[in-house]
């Protein structure tokens, strides 16, 4: 009797330990939290969202950039990007984020191509481990909408947790409102 009472003991402190661990975990505060602003931008409306992103929330900041990057001509640009999906070429990127593992939050940000994400930033999820990572996408256009690039992200980092997206449609201004708000939605405004 006495070996059971020690086992159930025993059992019952690990338990204990693991929930107490668990809770611990969970209870770290937004400002105890480590958050990153990870984009590619053609165009610089990405890049503008990223930025009052980055303010709002006091995070790290990332650009995705590539070794060869696309042409600032839009037709020229198209060209390459159409033929890039043909051949099934992958452009490297400069550099990878070397400390990602260190971060508990990512917001993502790309522009929107043929429907989803800008390759870049196919590259960069293929590329970094974001295993347990809270993932936060958002993504400009031109009045096409997000397409698939909330589900293709999720494609390209299954391990990760997805928040809901934001969709912005037009140029760099007047995005702040909708920001904000979505971020309060969010709960990770400082």
């Amino acid at each position: 009797m006495k070996t059971i009472s020690m086992i159930l003991t025993l059992v019952l402190a690990v338990f204990g330990y693991a929930e107490a661990s668990a809770q611990q975990d969970s209870s770290k505060t937004m400002e105890q939290q480590k958050i990153l602003v990870v984009y590619y931008s053609w165009s610089g409306n990405t890049e503008a969202v990223a930025r009052l992103i980055q303010s709002e929330t006091k995070a790290d900041l990332f650009e995705i950039e590539l070794q060869n990057p696309y042409p600032a001509n839009y037709s020229a640009c198209v060209d390459e990007y159409r033929a890039d999906k043909r051949e099934n070429r992958v452009r490297p990127l400069k550099s990878k984020v070397e400390n990602i593992a260190g971060y508990d939050i990512i917001f993502l940000g790309s522009p929107i191509w043929s429907g989803t994400i800008a390759p870049p930033v196919k590259t960069f999820l293929s590329g970094h481990d974001l295993s347990g990572k809270r993932i936060i996408p958002f993504v400009t256009h031109g009045g096409g909408g997000a397409g698939s690039s909330f589900t293709d992200m999720k494609k390209l980092a299954p391990r990760a947790e997805f928040s809901k997206g934001l969709s912005l449609y037009g140029s760099r201004s007047g995005f702040d409102g909708e920001v904000k708000k979505w971020l309060k939605q969010m709960e990770v405004e400082k």
